[in-house]
This record gives structure tokens, C-alpha cells and sequence, in this order.
């Protein structure tokens, strides 16, 4: 856990065990029958909105993900420079 982010979570694209979606951060609404797209960064939630289709919930997911992850991903596998 580093600033408040699991970085096995973040790194890895499969979705939970219960997860019924079958997509990384999307659920269904029950109430109002749609997929919502969710995501956690820093200890902050982002609601990244309902869609009718499952895999486009995924590439609002997916976009969130490379906008609010991808440098910390980065800096994270960068190797050291030896002097």
C-alpha cells in the first residue's frame, strides 16, 4: 500500500471473485438497471458513470484507469539508474 493505493489491486486486470460483471471495476445497478463504472485512486472514489452496456462501462474504466494510474504504474516499475 503506497499513498493509499494497493498496488496489487491496481496492477492486476482481472476482476474480484464476485464480481458478476466480468469486467474490472463494473457492477450493476439494480435500481437502476444499468452498469456503473467506479473507480478508487489515492483513497478517493471516482463514479465514472451508468451505462446500458456492460463493456462500455469497461472503457470508462479502462480511461480512468490510464489517466489516474498510469504514471503512478510507471514510476513504480521504473528501475533504478545505478551512478
Amino acid at each position: 500500500m503506497i499513498e493509499g493505493t494497493n498496488l496489487a489491486a491496481i496492477k492486476s486486470d482481472k476482476p474480484l471473485v464476485n464480481n458478476k460483471s466480468g469486467y474490472k471495476g463494473v457492477c450493476f445497478h439494480k435500481g437502476r438497471q444499468k452498469y456503473l463504472a467506479q473507480i478508487w485512486s489515492k483513497g478517493t472514489h471516482y463514479h465514472l458513470g451508468y451505462y446500458s452496456d456492460p463493456k462500455e462501462a469497461s472503457i470508462a474504466y479502462e480511461n480512468a484507469k490510464d489517466k489516474l494510474h498510469r504514471k503512478f504504474l510507471d514510476d513504480q516499475n521504473a528501475k533504478p539508474s545505478l551512478p
